[in-house]
């Protein structure tokens, strides 16, 4: 085979772009037949050559205002300060040994590094020497439709070897600036015409949050099938599904981040266990995931798939799941919204007892009530109806049948106490809504008795009799 002269790609490469005035058919090139082109006149022009892959070919200028940096072109040779990236290396300090990467920290951020592999949210600005305008930043990645951060998967390999090294000596909140030798970037080809050959990069970096989720990169397809198996290896990964369906959750993506707590059920109920506290520790784990799968149901107002996750749930350990006030709750507004009343109460009553003071449980145990008052109502009207008495149905807001027949309830028990002389007080409990508690206090004055709000592992009413 010939060898090809070491300069040949080098020539190639810096060789005049030249445009056709029609595109070439593509058959005929496939199928070696002969065709005829004709090259643009001004297709030497290398200005406009340039300007066609240039940021204001693509924005109006008045938006790329923010994008522009003067300093860049401010060229102080003569002078003695030198050039533009000179000014910034000055006030720069060594990333690494080599000082292939300068930082500076213009605002300082929190906690720790971002780890390797992990997803990032960033705000950048890359830039050559001598151009004012960026060659990429995120307000281009957004289509010029503003300044939020963008994700960037250090553990894909999206960004050249020396941003990701330098985004990795970064914190939570910290802006830094970084000039980024070409060994680090782009090479000694450069990617033109934007980006010239051997040119150093200037980013800005500001790092918006961060979610370690480094285990999904990991070398897990490298296992065996059997090591694959093992929950100590399933559960760095499954752990970092998690923590990515959390961050989905926060930008209200539900579906994908439901798709992510799944695929860790899928996963841990797959894995081998190697005693008691692996089994333990899975099951917690599984709770965590099925109930989160609830509440992205519940946000999707999917209330079926509530109800399946939190019955699941119960299979996976019925002694946790129903310690979690969190999934019976959602399996209890899931239940009342698929018209199952008794069912509802159930849930939202276990609820309450393990979270009497959560004012969400007590709102929809006051829903509930007026649900159940309506339905009832309701049934009797077309009841009425089918034996052909056609008046008009009681108006909720008129006569709340529901509370009438609480106070009923309460006040027979209250009755029995009282009368009962070998009893001297009464704890009620299971009241689902302030006002109950108030119609028994009101009812036992009525009947001159004492009660009252007692608070302790759950909310009860305390009633006793008047001294003799």
């Amino acid at each position: 085979m010939p060898s090809i002269n070491e300069g040949y790609f080098d020539e190639l490469i810096n060789a005049p772009v030249s445009t056709l005035t029609e595109g070439l058919p593509l058959n005929d090139l496939i199928n070696n037949r002969e065709t005829e082109f004709e090259v643009r006149a001004d297709s030497d022009d290398d200005e406009s050559v340039t300007k066609l892959h240039s940021a204001e070919s693509y924005f109006n200028f008045n938006d790329l205002e923010s994008e522009i940096n003067l300093s860049l072109i401010d060229d102080d040779e003569e002078d003695g300060i030198g050039s533009p990236f000179d000014k910034y290396r000055k006030k720069m300090t060594k990333l690494r040994g080599d000082g292939k990467i300068m930082k500076f920290v213009s605002k300082q951020g929190v906690g720790c590094t971002v780890p390797e592999n992990c997803l990032v949210y960033v705000r950048y600005k890359a830039y050559v020497e001598y151009q004012e305008i960026p060659f990429d930043s995120t307000f281009m990645q957004s289509n010029g439709t503003g300044n939020l951060s963008i994700p960037l998967n250090l553990g894909k390999g999206e960004v050249v070897p020396g941003l990701h090294e330098a985004i990795l000596s970064m914190r939570k909140g910290e802006k830094a600036e970084f000039l980024i030798h070409p060994d680090l970037a782009y090479g000694k080809m450069g990617c033109p015409p934007r980006i010239p050959e051997e040119a150093t990069i200037l980013f800005i970096v500001e790092i918006d949050r961060f979610v370690d989720c480094g285990d999904i990169y990991s070398n897990f397809d490298n296992l065996t099938m059997e090591e694959r198996l093992q929950y100590s290896n399933i559960y760095p990964n499954a752990k970092a599904h998690y923590e990515l369906g959390n961050d989905y959750f926060k930008k209200e993506k539900y579906r994908t981040a439901v798709t992510r707590y799944r695929h860790v059920i899928n996963m841990l109920h797959n894995a081998r266990l190697a005693n008691e506290e692996e089994e333990n520790n899975r099951n917690h784990f599984l709770i965590k995931n099925y109930t989160n799968a609830c509440l992205c149901f519940h946000k999707l107002k999917n209330y079926k798939k509530v109800c399946i996750m939190a019955s699941d749930a119960v299979k996976v350990s019925q002694h946790e799941a129903l310690k979690n006030y969190k999934l019976l709750y959602y399996w209890g507004v899931a239940k009342m919204h698929l018209n199952d009343v008794e069912g509802a109460r159930k849930h939202l009553m276990s609820a309450k007892k393990l979270m009497p003071s959560d004012s969400a449980i007590s709102t929809a145990l006051a829903d509930l009530v007026k649900k159940k008052a309506k339905d009832e109502m309701v049934e009797k009207f077309m009841m009425r109806r089918a034996f052909g008495f056609h008046h008009e149905p009681p108006k909720v807001t008129e006569i709340n049948e529901a509370e009438e027949s609480f106070r009923e309830t309460i006040g027979k028990q209250l009755q029995d106490f009282k009368m009962n002389p070998n009893i001297s007080s009464l704890i009620l409990k299971d009241l689902v809504t302030v006002d109950e508690e108030q119609i028994c206090i009101k009812v036992a004055k009525e009947m001159g008795l004492y009660a009252r709000v007692a608070v302790g592992n759950m909310r009860v009413i305390h009633v006793e009799k008047p001294a003799e």
